[in-house]
C-alpha cells in the first residue's frame, strides 16, 4: 500500500512525465483530459482482464503477476495524471487499507472491480475541474 508521502512523490513525477509528453506531442493537459479519462478506464479493464476472476466461462488458472503489476502501474499513471487536473493534495490525504475492512473482504474480486469502475466513472464524468 502506498503512503500519502509516496503518492505525493509519484504525483510530482507524473507531473514531469505529463509535461514531457504534452510538449513532445504539442498538446496540453486540458486537451487530453478526455483521452486520459478513457485511458484510465481502459487500463482498469485490462487489469481486470489479467486478474481473470470474473471469467466464469474459463478454467481457473493463475494470473500473470508481472502483467498484473504492469496494468496496475498503467492505471496508476492515468489516475495520478487526472489527480493533477483536480489539484488533489495527497499530503493531506489519509490512506486507508480497505482490505482491513470486513465488508470489503466479504466481496468477490469481480464485485470490487465493479465498484472501482463505478467510482472511476463518477470521477471521470466530473467536469468541474479546478485547473481549467
Amino acid at each position: 500500500m502506498l503512503s500519502g508521502q509516496q503518492l505525493v512523490q509519484l504525483q510530482q513525477a507524473q507531473a514531469k512525465l505529463d509535461h514531457m509528453i504534452f510538449t513532445r506531442h504539442h498538446t496540453s493537459r486540458e486537451h487530453t483530459y478526455g483521452q486520459r479519462r478513457l485511458a484510465l478506464m481502459v487500463e482498469l479493464a485490462e487489469l481486470a482482464n489479467v486478474e481473470r476472476t470474473f471469467k466464469y466461462w474459463c478454467r481457473p488458472r493463475p494470473c500473470n503477476r508481472s502483467q498484473l503489476v504492469e496494468e496496475y502501474v498503467d492505471a496508476l499513471h492515468f489516475l495520478l495524471s487526472i489527480s493533477l487536473d483536480f489539484k488533489v493534495d495527497f499530503s493531506k490525504t489519509k490512506v486507508v487499507n480497505i482490505s482491513d475492512d470486513p465488508a470489503v473482504r466479504r466481496q468477490s474480486t469481480p464485485a470490487l472491480f465493479l465498484t472501482l469502475f463505478t467510482n472511476c466513472q463518477q470521477l471521470c464524468s466530473n467536469t468541474n475541474l479546478v485547473g481549467f
